[in-house]
């Protein structure tokens, strides 16, 4: 009886074992998908930032054209 408990035993903590690596293999890809999308957003605030400094660039030129004429 005990011997069977002691396999019993066994194998709930083998799958628990392989529960926690599964887990582990999750949270990594979790994270690396998480930096993946800091780096998605930094990348656009720079985009942002140039298309708004474009825009400026492009609207005193306007002005500018505007005083002259």
């Amino acid at each position: 009886m005990a011997e069977n408990d002691n396999s019993a035993l066994e194998d709930k903590i083998k799958a628990l074992r392989q529960d926690l690596e599964a887990e582990k293999i999750l949270v990594d890809r979790i994270k690396k998908r998480e930096a993946e999308v800091q780096q998605e957003l930094i990348l656009m605030k720079k985009i942002i930032s140039l298309e708004m400094a474009k825009r400026a660039k492009n609207e005193s030129s306007q002005n500018k054209n505007e005083e002259i004429q």
